[in-house]
């Protein structure tokens, strides 16, 4: 896809939008971390790392609790009765 925008002022700098349709072309989202680099023959590249949690992956609480028994050697959920409490 291709697309043409204008470099516009941007505080002390200068700034290129990036139309809607491409981001989500590449999965490019606001606050996304943006790697900016030129290339030997003056081509302005602009990468997008692929670091974001990936929500197809899957977890049951046992996973992510497997190797965390060693930390716990009791469970104890409630401590004596005090005030007026009504325990059944």
């Amino acid at each position: 896809m291709n697309s043409i925008s204008t470099l516009e002022k941007w505080g002390n700098g200068q700034g290129v939008r990036i139309p809607k349709a491409i981001c989500e072309q590449i999965g490019a989202t606001i606050g996304d971390t943006v790697v900016i680099k030129v290339d030997e023959d003056n081509t302005l590249v602009l990468v997008f790392p692929q670091t974001k949690y990936q929500r197809h992956m899957k977890s049951t609480m046992d996973d992510l609790l497997m190797n965390l028994s060693d930390y716990f050697t009791s469970v104890e959920l409630w401590g004596d009765d005090i005030g007026a409490e009504v325990v059944k």
